[in-house]
């Protein structure tokens, strides 16, 4: 019985080492990305808008008349 918990034993510190040697390589390896990537190339395509359109609506970026003067009233 004792050579069947030797074996055992054997078995998980082998596990065990190989869990150990798995991890230790991984954190030794360079990671992917800090390796050198390929040149950018340029591709090339067709234009496929067929109309011109006008912008439509409102630049929401570009405040309005309407935004300040209720800053003010509750500034105020």
């Amino acid at each position: 019985m004792s050579v069947v918990y030797l074996v055992a034993l054997i078995a998980v510190c082998m596990a065990l080492l190989g869990a150990l040697a798995e991890a230790v390589w991984s954190v030794s390896s360079q990671p992917a990305w800090s390796e050198p990537r390929r040149a950018l190339s340029p591709v090339i395509t067709m234009e496929r808008r067929t109309q011109a359109l006008p912008f439509v609506g409102v630049d929401r970026r570009a405040p309005t008349i309407d935004a300040h003067s209720e800053a003010d009233k509750l500034a105020a």
